[in-house]
């Protein structure tokens, strides 16, 4: 009988334990960064500038079962300039409800014109609010500073190299069907080239009126005047559209931007005082991108003596993050000192 109390009351415990885990609702201290480069970009023509997207999310993971809290989410397109060193955020989808691997990624850029898109792979049905302002191609104009949504179910954009002429995607429940569309000259009518390709072909434009694909473990060429399809000769076809930038040279490349450059600003997702910020940093609990953006929020007014208790503190940790911190303390104290 007392064995039976036993297990029975270990067995409450533990349902308790369970519930007030599940349900409670709360959610670690522990705050991370998540700020990723999306899956492509693009050159543009003349090898001047970069295009690409970045996908950033802070949020807080639960303490138990359950769901992260999100604190802020942000989605944009950017472009880079690599001579001036200028970050120009091109277009943002807010507070888009995907992450990088869940999105159709498509951008496309020449000289004037930077096409882009992005499509959930789920499609929009579950988010409809969304795919009513950000679906589709869209077209940026960099001498107008003008951009416009060119249609609303598009994706994977192609410029042709005299921009006039742009290919993309669409795709419903039967068929994925491929278009041409008309760039600089109203009305924008589109018209069918194939719907019997793949949306993973790959184009490359050999002329402004010529297109190559592989079909079939054979090079094809669309002649676009009369749509008519031949073998294609590639001996002299450079493969400009494939030029892309890594991911780690991008973030070389723009490594000097601070966090809120990218748009995020703690002091409005996460709002602390100062010295619960200091703690942030030194505990070393939360993710290294969340200290390293904290540091950059509070490094202008820090006095020498936090400045040296931090160093203290953090000597005793390892890792690139405390390594970097603590160089750029010495430095502020050098300058200060």
């Amino acid at each position: 009988m007392r064995r039976t109390h036993r297990y029975l009351r270990i067995t409450v415990l533990l349902i308790s334990l369970i519930l007030s885990i599940t349900f409670t609702g709360c959610h670690k201290d522990y705050i991370y960064i998540n700020n990723k480069f999306g899956r492509i970009n693009a050159y543009n023509s003349s090898k001047t500038e970069v295009a690409f997207y970045k996908f950033i999310h802070i949020a807080k993971p639960p303490k138990g079962f359950g769901y992260q809290k999100t604190i802020f989410k942000k989605v944009a397109l950017y472009t880079f300039n690599l001579n001036t060193k200028e970050l120009k955020e091109v277009f943002s989808f807010e507070d888009l409800p995907y992450g990088r691997d869940g999105v159709k990624q498509g951008i496309s850029y020449r000289n004037n014109i930077l096409a882009f898109s992005l499509k959930p792979i789920s499609g929009w049905k579950y988010h409809t609010e969304f795919g009513e302002r950000f679906s589709g191609i869209h077209l940026f104009y960099k001498d107008q500073e003008k951009r416009i949504r060119l249609n609303e179910d598009g994706f994977y954009p192609l410029l042709s190299p005299d921009e006039n002429k742009l290919i993309y995607f669409t795709k419903d429940s039967v068929s994925t069907v491929l278009w041409l569309s008309s760039v600089n000259n109203e009305p924008r009518s589109s018209k069918i080239i194939s719907d019997t390709l793949s949306q993973y072909t790959k184009f490359i434009w050999k002329s402004d009126n010529e297109l190559i694909f592989k079909n079939e473990k054979k090079m094809k060429m669309i002649d676009l005047s009369s749509l008519e399809i031949t073998e294609a000769d590639t001996s002299d076809l450079i493969y400009t559209d494939r030029d892309r930038i890594s991911n780690k040279q991008l973030a070389e490349l723009t490594k000097d931007f601070l966090y809120k450059d990218w748009g995020i600003d703690l002091n409005k997702s996460v709002p602390k005082s100062k010295k619960e910020r200091i703690n942030d940093i030194i505990t070393g609990y939360s993710g290294p991108s969340y200290r390293m953006a904290v540091f950059q929020e509070i490094k202008g007014s820090l006095t020498v003596k936090e400045m040296k208790m931090m160093i203290d503190k953090l000597v005793r940790q390892k890792g690139f993050t405390t390594k970097n911190i603590i160089e750029q303390l010495n430095i502020l104290l050098d300058q200060k000192e």
